[in-house]
């Protein structure tokens, strides 16, 4: 890759300070051509890119800060600052599942831009310097693109994993109308707290449930910090009208829970998920009839 000179004190870079002369109109015909998406590459639908999706005014706010820094790359003589930009806009978008040709077809569409600007300086000179400037910055921003694409790829997909395993892991089964049994299964930390929380409050209001049977037979140990947490998601789900109760309690839990100190007033807990589901019926005036023949 080539390298560029830094400028001269007090001599302006002459495609930079036309773009700066003419950036409102830059901007404007560059955001038409990317929600055209007038590049021969990607006439065909199939090959449509996601940025006519985007709302105009962030696409154009997307465009004229492309345009800024590219201006000061030349004007200081640098190639790394649109690279910089660039990076930092694509890695996020590459996390949520944009494709690298979406990536490219918006620094393709800059670089004609610019290329297009080039002609219009005086002189061959300047034009062949500014071709050869605007060459090295879009090299270097494609370069980096393609640096750290891949990684923001794997990480997309090792998150999505993740969040695949821990959804899978707080399953929450409406069993009545109005009653939710969220069984817990494997070793409970206070991350996965936090996650049952994030995941079982939504669901009291969504199921406008009164009761949560939150089933603890399949957790091999729990220790203050999760009793901490089991006591304050009861709580935060009595304060939306919904009563935990604890089923599959253990006298290991409860003696762990005791040794705690913890405040345990208005905990409700059954050593089986049917005499809680009986219990919380029972609050609505409900019993479980069972069929006979």
């Amino acid at each position: 890759m080539g390298s560029m000179s830094p400028r001269t004190a007090n001599v302006p870079n002459p495609l930079a300070a036309l773009i700066v002369a003419r950036i409102e109109a830059i901007v404007e015909q560059m955001t038409r051509e990317t929600l055209a998406e007038r590049s021969p590459e990607l006439e065909a639908a199939s090959e449509r890119t996601n940025w006519a999706t985007v709302p105009i005014e962030r696409l154009r706010a997307g465009i004229l800060a492309a345009v800024q820094t590219i201006a000061r790359d030349l004007e200081e003589g640098t190639h790394h600052q649109y690279a910089a930009h660039v990076v930092t806009i694509a890695l996020p978008r590459a996390r949520a599942g944009i494709r690298s040709r979406d990536i490219r077809f918006a620094i393709d569409s800059l670089a004609r831009g610019l290329r297009g600007l080039c002609w219009q300086l005086t002189g061959p000179t300047e034009q062949s310097q500014a071709l050869e400037q605007v060459g090295l910055i879009i090299e270097a921003a494609w370069g980096a693109v393609l640096d750290n694409f891949a990684d923001a790829t794997r990480v997309a997909v090792e998150e999505a994993h993740r969040d695949v395993i821990q959804a899978l892991s707080t399953p929450i089964i409406p069993i009545h109308a109005g009653v939710l049994v969220l069984p817990l299964i494997g070793p409970v930390d206070v991350s996965r707290g936090e996650l049952l929380m994030a995941t079982l409050l939504p669901a009291i209001v969504r199921e406008q449930a009164f009761g949560v049977l939150l089933d603890i037979t399949g957790v091999p140990a729990i220790d203050a910090a999760v009793a901490g947490w089991l006591l304050k998601i009861t709580r935060s789900s009595r304060l939306l009208g919904a009563e935990v109760i604890l089923v599959g309690m253990r006298p290991e839990t409860a003696e762990t829970m005791v040794s705690a100190q913890l405040d345990l007033r208005g905990l409700v807990a059954f050593g089986s998920l049917q005499a809680g589901l009986e219990h919380v019926l029972a609050r609505r005036g409900l019993v479980i009839q069972r069929r006979v023949g």
